[in-house]
């Protein structure tokens, strides 16, 4: 499977309330969210970003696999089979992440948010030990928290 280039991806705002936002990263030319961030603003103009997940193809994956299992690997073999060698691209370490993050903080920006805050669960930073240097190079502060780590960023 390809990797979609910044251009063939189209950041879409979901809003659920005034005080909740889906921000989604969509591959047009395949119709798919693949990822995705939740943001929360709150009255003192502080967004509190929820997980940026950007292996939404991976998990659509093995949601389709379990689906032909459960309906039965006998009459589904050849699907199955196909779908197990065909692995989704790995979207870790491309810019849909950054790019998602970046267009997520811009937006934010611009409904009124001064600060961005979240929390890196210390599970994640073990799986992918260059997380928190990512969050640092786009303007984030990290401090370690009790489980993990607590990130922050001025918007203004």
């Amino acid at each position: 499977m390809t990797i979609p280039t910044i251009e063939e991806l189209e950041f879409r705002p979901k809003v659920i309330s005034d005080a909740c936002i889906y921000f989604e990263l969509r591959w047009r030319a395949k119709d798919r969210r693949i990822g995705v961030i939740k943001a929360a603003i709150f009255d003192d103009d502080t967004a509190d970003l929820g997980d940026l997940i950007i292996d939404d193809l991976q998990a659509q994956h093995a949601e389709k696999l379990s689906l032909l299992k459960r309906a039965g690997l006998f009459r589904n073999w050849r699907k199955y089979l196909s779908l197990k060698l065909r692995g989704p691209a790995e979207l870790r370490q491309q810019p849909a992440g950054t790019f998602l993050l970046n267009n997520t903080l811009a937006d934010l920006r611009a409904r009124g948010c001064r600060r961005a805050i979240g929390r890196v669960a210390a599970a994640d930073v073990d799986e992918h030990p260059s997380l928190i240097g990512w969050y640092q190079k786009l303007g984030f502060t990290a401090r370690e928290r009790m489980g993990g780590y607590e990130i922050s960023r001025q918007l203004d």
